[in-house]
């Protein structure tokens, strides 16, 4: 079962006319030359970002102040490794160093994760929705 295009998350008009499934797919890819990949295991767990989000990660989902963030963690074909999330890709000096940090870029921004303490990602998703109300 091979999956469907999709364009902004609607079904490509060829897929339509084949009357394929449009069940949506993690994308999954090999890490490119030159590119760096973090575990998937070493990211399970809650994270708070150099923005203040809280980040909670688990499989390949991802979670953002609470929120699913769509389409994920980008893995690799083998499941095993994260190359990014959105626009970010792991950046070759922080990949889950000995600080227990990672680094994600896009073009020169920067966030960087670092374990959350205890209860540290409730209350911070917690804030944000008070904040939203």
């Amino acid at each position: 079962d091979r999956p469907i295009a999709l364009v902004y998350g609607h079904p490509s008009a060829a897929a339509l006319r084949s009357r394929r499934s449009t069940a949506w797919h993690r994308p999954t890819m090999a890490p490119p030359e030159g590119e760096e990949a973090v575990p998937l295991e070493a990211l399970q767990g809650e994270w708070v970002a150099s923005r203040g989000e809280a980040i909670r990660v688990s499989g390949a989902d991802l979670e953002v102040n609470g929120r699913p963030m769509p389409g994920g963690l980008k893995v690799t074909a083998d499941g095993q490794r994260v190359l990014g999330f959105g626009i970010y890709k792991a950046a070759p000096e922080g990949t889950a160093g000995p600080d227990g940090q990672v680094i994600w870029r896009a073009g020169y921004q920067e966030i960087i994760w670092r374990r959350a303490s205890e209860d540290e990602v409730r209350a911070r998703a917690a804030q944000v929705e008070a904040r939203m109300l």
